[in-house]
């Protein structure tokens, strides 16, 4: 899928084919699974074909995605010495999905880091529960 593909998809929406939008929409949060926009257009498209189910899990895949970009960033910012910029980034990515995995062994290695044993193990604990198995 193209960008040409996200702008057809969103002409398709705004002149009222909701279905067809999806269909594209589908494609290219398939081939691209980290495409914030997508995932929130995609979810716009279902809920305009009353697919509420659907457009419920395309928003939570996109916050997803969008913590997950948030936390990769704030990792750089962590290991390239912007320790509380990278906190920040943590922070938001909670705020958009508060069970980002990462984020939480992110912010619990940015207050270890900073001798904060308490706050770390809190946000390694979450970890824990979210994937025992990891």
């Amino acid at each position: 899928m193209t960008a040409d593909d996200f702008f057809k998809a969103d002409e398709f929406l705004r002149t009222g084919d909701a279905t067809g939008a999806a269909e594209l929409l589908r494609g290219i949060v398939a081939d691209n699974p980290e495409h914030v926009a997508a995932w929130r257009k995609l979810a716009e498209a279902l809920s305009a074909i009353g697919e509420e189910a659907g457009a419920a899990e395309a928003e939570s895949s996109a916050n997803a995605a969008e913590a997950n970009h948030y936390t990769e960033v704030g990792t750089k910012l962590l290991y390239h010495g912007s320790a509380e910029r990278s906190r920040t980034c943590f922070e938001r990515a909670l705020e958009i999905d508060p069970d980002c995995i990462q984020a939480h062994w992110m912010l619990g290695d940015y207050h270890g880091q900073a001798g904060r044993r308490g706050e770390a193990l809190v946000h390694f604990r979450r970890c824990m529960e979210l994937a025992p198995s990891r």
